[in-house]
């Protein structure tokens, strides 16, 4: 069986083992941005600075993901930035209330509870330390 996958992952990147940014990455064209940089962008987060050109296409991304009607829909990562009105949260009521069969978002454990209340998520909970440990939990092999 076959399913679209679609979504965001945003792996860091890093120098001299120090993260210096992240990036944005579109799961159902493999397009690639920077997201959040030290120097640059459009808004604070933490130390970071939004890019737009990864603001950019994580919206187009996560629209898509909003339009489909099956597969599964991957969002790496909600956090505070969503919980506080910003970044991806304007995508999350409407992915909430979808017909996709699955999604999966990458959250830290301490505010699950928050996701749940703020757009009504009904999670089932898999704790993972890496995206290796993730693709072991839902079943994909090695």
């Amino acid at each position: 069986m076959e399913y679209w996958v679609g979504g965001i992952v945003a792996p860091a990147e890093l120098e001299s083992g120090r993260r210096v940014g992240y990036e944005i990455v579109d799961l159902a064209t493999g397009a690639r941005a920077p997201w959040l940089c030290l120097a640059e962008g459009i808004a604070d987060v933490g130390p970071f600075m939004i890019v737009e050109e990864g603001a950019s296409l994580a919206r187009r991304a996560l629209q898509r993901c909003i339009e489909v009607t099956s597969g599964i829909v991957i969002v790496d990562e909600i956090g505070p930035l969503e919980l506080d009105a910003r970044g991806h949260s304007w995508a999350m009521g409407p992915l909430a209330q979808s017909e996709i069969d699955e999604i999966v978002l990458v959250v830290r454990p301490s505010l699950v509870p928050k996701l749940e209340q703020r757009w009504g998520f009904q999670p089932d909970v898999w704790e993972v330390a890496r995206w290796e440990e993730l693709g072991r939990a839902m079943g994909l092999g090695e």
